[in-house]
């Protein structure tokens, strides 16, 4: 495998917006692992609005975590009975928000609902404006720590 350069890493935040606070980081591909540990530090009895970009791998992330297996019962017919499936908590409410590019430019944002229902969640709330404003933050961070380590290298 190759190794990733500087600029292809991703850093994976979770991030409470009413509170501003980071509930947790990773700086690898870590769905499971940011998913698992953003759950250790809410209030599982009143789940949040989970909203992310439009990648899949955060539907089965958040599916471990908050799911049952509804199981089927057998009809009587003949043939193979219907397999259990994992099945959303009715209080998991989850949604995406997926851009559409066409040369960098953002051409249509689409707000999806995933788990939930119209009802329960505000169109308004399904915004990732606030993590991008902190990874905005964090990038220029970067660079400006970077900056200062290159000067520091070259006094040397």
């Amino acid at each position: 495998m190759e190794r990733e350069s500087e600029d292809e890493r991703w850093i994976w935040l979770s991030f409470a917006p009413e509170h501003r606070l980071i509930l947790a980081a990773y700086a690898q591909n870590a769905t499971d692992e940011i998913v698992k540990q953003t759950c250790t530090r809410i209030d599982e009895k009143n789940l949040p609005l989970f909203v992310t970009d439009g990648r899949k791998y955060y539907k089965q992330a958040l599916l471990d975590q908050y799911s049952y297996i509804a199981k089927f019962p057998r009809t009587g017919r003949r043939g193979r009975p219907r397999k259990p499936i994992q099945m959303p908590l009715p209080k998991l409410k989850y949604a995406q928000v997926v851009k559409e590019r066409e040369g960098g430019e953002i051409v249509n944002i689409e707000k999806r609902i995933i788990f939930g229902s119209v009802d329960e969640i505000n169109h308004n709330d399904i915004s990732t404006s606030y993590i991008e404003c902190e990874n905005l933050t964090l990038r220029q961070d970067k660079q400006q720590t970077n900056k200062k380590n290159i000067r520091i290298f070259q006094r040397k």
